[in-house]
């Protein structure tokens, strides 16, 4: 049972590392985040409790690190 439970925070810390880096590096105007994307795959490959931390986590981690991404924080929590 707790392996089991380990080897899920482990996806889930490496899915957040991966969001929190490509989301800046593939940001295309007028095309869809790589949050929104890896978003997808969590809740695919994840529970959707874990899909849902995750999403809340890299949100809240981008508005207190990135610069320019606080002035659309709502929209960020949002999507």
């Amino acid at each position: 049972m707790t392996s089991n439970r380990v080897h899920r925070l482990s996806d889930l810390a490496i899915m957040i590392a991966l969001d929190y880096l490509l989301t800046p590096i593939f940001r295309i105007e007028g095309m869809v985040f790589m949050s929104s994307v890896m978003n997808v795959i969590a809740g695919t490959f994840m529970i959707p409790l874990y899909a849902v931390a995750m999403a809340f986590i890299v949100v809240i981690m981008q508005i207190l690190t990135q610069p320019g991404v606080a002035s659309v924080a709502p929209l960020a929590i949002i999507g």
